[in-house]
């Protein structure tokens, strides 16, 4: 049975969620380069953004690739060039208003008047996407690998 690790943040789990997700994979990118690796992301909300429907998922969900917003973008980047993930994938997430802000920023969103109208609640994840993902995956580490 081929041993598989799944390593995740949050977004209500705040910077402190990412971060320790970006120091897994700075702490062990020379293993996960050895390894076949795939990464996801989570987000955005559905109608959270002003994308059209040929806008890029990863831009929705890691932010610009320059300018204000993009450290986190590049940082991932940065690690994916050393890593070479073989698929990123984003799918829409879940907001419950209910639940407690866990960071500072998230906070202060929330305080602002038009907050309300910018945070869809709901749980937008597709179930089916993400286990057609996974067994796609789980496909691709099944099959023989050619030796060249």
């Amino acid at each position: 049975m081929t041993r598989v690790l799944v390593v995740y943040g949050s977004r209500h789990g705040g910077t402190r969620g990412i971060a320790e997700r970006l120091d897994f994979m700075r702490r062990h990118q020379d293993a996960l380069a050895a390894r076949p690796t795939w990464l996801f992301s989570s987000g955005p909300l559905l109608g959270s953004t002003r994308s059209t429907a040929d806008a890029d998922p990863v831009t929705d969900a890691l932010g610009p690739a320059d300018g204000p917003g993009s450290g986190g973008r590049k940082k991932v980047e940065a690690l994916s060039a050393t890593i070479h993930p073989r698929d990123h994938r984003v799918f829409l997430g879940a907001f419950d208003p209910k639940d407690p802000p866990k960071s500072m920023s998230e906070r202060v969103v929330r305080m602002m008047p038009a907050a309300k109208n910018m945070l869809p609640s709901g749980d937008f994840r597709n179930w089916d996407a993400i286990e057609a993902w996974a067994r796609e995956i789980g496909t691709t580490l099944a099959s023989p690998v050619a030796v060249g």
